[in-house]
C-alpha cells in the first residue's frame, strides 16, 4: 500500500469517528433526525470505521467482533489522538448510534403493511443492529431495547423476512430476464444450434444464481424460524397475485 493511500484511510477513519461521536452526542441532546440509512452505515457506523481502519492496516479481522481489544488500542488511538478521543470512545458512541438506529428501523417495520416494500433493507440493518450490540433476536432483552413484546416481534420479523425471500427470488428472475436477451443476442446469428447454445447457457447461469438466492434464503429462514414450507408458500402466493406480465420469468424464457 502507498503511504499516500494509507494517509487517505486514515483521515477517512477520523472524519468516521468524528461522525460516530456526533450522532451520540445529538441523541444526548434530544436530536434525533440526522442521517438516513445509507449515511449512517457508511459515514458513521462502527464497522464503516473499522473498514478504514483495515485499508490503512492499522486493524486486522479480528477487530470486528466486539469492543476493542489491546492490540487495536495500540494501533488505533495514536491515530485518534487528534480528535481526543480513543477507539474505546468510538466503539461506546457507536454502541449508542447503533441502539438508536435498531430501534428507528424495528419503528418503521413496525409501522409497515404486512406486505412491507424493500423489506430486506430493513431486515438486513435491523438484524446487524442487534448483532453488533450482542442482543439475541426474541429475546427478552430485544423487547425492552425495541419496546415491543413477542407476538408483536414475531408477526413483523416474520413478515419482513418472507417478504425479504421473496425479493431474493424476484431481483433474481428480473436479472435472468435481461440475462436471456443478452445470451439470445449473442447466438442470433448461429441458427438453430445457437438457440441450443443460448439455452444451455441460460440454464447453467440461471441455476448457478439460484444456488445464490437458496443460501441467501437459507440465511433468513435460521435468523427468523421459517422453514421451506413457509417460504415456497408465500414466494408462490405472491408470484400468482401479479399479472401475468409482472410475474417473474422462469428458465423456460429461452424456449
Amino acid at each position: 500500500m502507498s503511504n499516500r493511500r494509507q494517509i487517505s484511510d486514515i483521515e477517512a477513519a477520523r472524519d468516521v469517528a468524528a461522525n460516530i461521536r456526533t450522532v451520540s452526542l445529538s441523541l444526548d441532546e434530544g436530536r434525533t433526525s440526522f442521517l438516513d440509512d445509507y449515511d449512517f452505515n457508511v459515514d458513521a457506523s462502527y464497522d464503516s470505521f473499522i473498514s478504514l481502519l483495515m485499508e490503512a492496516g492499522i486493524a486486522d479481522d479480528d477487530a470486528w467482533d466486539g469492543p476493542p481489544s489491546d492490540a487495536l488500542r495500540t494501533a488505533a488511538n495514536p491515530v485518534l489522538a487528534d480528535l481526543n478521543m480513543t477507539i474505546d470512545d468510538v466503539y461506546a458512541h457507536a454502541v449508542k448510534g447503533r441502539r438508536f438506529f435498531a430501534q428507528t428501523v424495528w419503528e418503521r417495520m413496525r409501522k409497515a403493511p404486512d406486505v412491507p416494500a424493500e423489506a430486506s433493507r430493513d431486515y438486513n440493518n435491523f438484524h446487524y443492529s442487534l448483532e453488533f450490540l450482542g442482543v439475541p433476536s426474541g429475546s427478552e432483552e430485544m423487547c425492552a431495547l425495541l419496546g415491543t413484546n413477542m407476538p408483536e416481534f414475531k408477526r413483523v420479523d416474520r413478515n419482513f423476512a418472507l417478504a425479504s425471500a421473496f425479493e431474493l427470488f424476484a431481483d433474481h428472475q428480473i436479472l435472468m430476464q435481461q440475462l436471456s436477451a443478452r445470451i439470445q443476442l449473442k447466438y442470433a446469428d448461429q441458427g438453430l444450434a445457437g438457440r441450443f447454445r443460448a439455452s444451455e447457457e441460460f440454464l447453467d447461469r440461471y441455476e448457478k444464481g439460484m444456488r445464490q438466492v437458496n443460501e441467501d434464503i437459507l440465511r433468513i429462514m435460521e435468523k427468523s424460524g421459517l422453514n421451506q414450507q413457509d417460504v415456497s408458500f408465500y414466494v408462490s402466493a405472491r408470484i400468482e397475485s401479479q399479472s401475468a406480465t409482472e410475474a417473474p420469468a422462469g428458465p423456460k424464457a429461452l424456449h
